[in-house]
């Protein structure tokens, strides 16, 4: 539970308060947790700081570049071994993803090397599409496969 005085890194995530006025840790301290790691970096909200709006769908490559970040605080990069984790199904890494942002590059180039997440026919990433709740639980999936296999949880 965050303290009572507790100022959150992005103010569009407030402290929450339960009927009773007690505080709530959801999303505030889930998300302070994120931010924390450096897993989250918001986005930028003026000169009354950062904004994380947490509302609003997470995008593919939002989600590759959680999981960039979240490899490379563990400090590994091995390719992920999908036959280590019984899923036989070959995974394409090497694909050249041609509609990336240049901004996220290096995490969409990362991901997909480690075979954590994989680009559509054509070379293409997609990357603004929304990040659907199964393909979240699949990436999430594989990084725990990966961070197992490659010995670092």
């Amino acid at each position: 539970r965050p303290p009572e005085e507790y100022r959150p890194t992005f103010r569009d995530v407030p402290l929450a308060r339960d009927v009773h006025g007690n505080a709530l840790s959801y999303p505030l301290a889930f998300v302070e947790a994120a931010a924390a790691a450096g897993l989250v970096v918001g986005r930028t909200g003026g000169e009354e700081g950062p904004l994380f709006d947490p509302e609003a769908p997470v995008t593919r490559v939002q989600l590759a570049q959680m999981v960039a970040r979240m490899v490379r605080n563990l400090g590994g990069d091995s390719p992920y071994a999908p036959e280590a984790a019984g899923a036989p199904t070959p995974l394409l890494v090497d694909v050249p993803l041609v509609d990336v942002p240049a901004h996220a590059t290096e995490d969409v180039a990362l991901v997909a090397r480690l075979g954590l997440m994989m680009g559509y026919a054509g070379g293409r990433f997609d990357p603004y599409a929304e990040a659907q709740r199964g393909h979240v639980a699949l990436v999430i999936s594989r990084y725990l496969d990966w961070a197992a296999t490659a010995g670092l949880r």
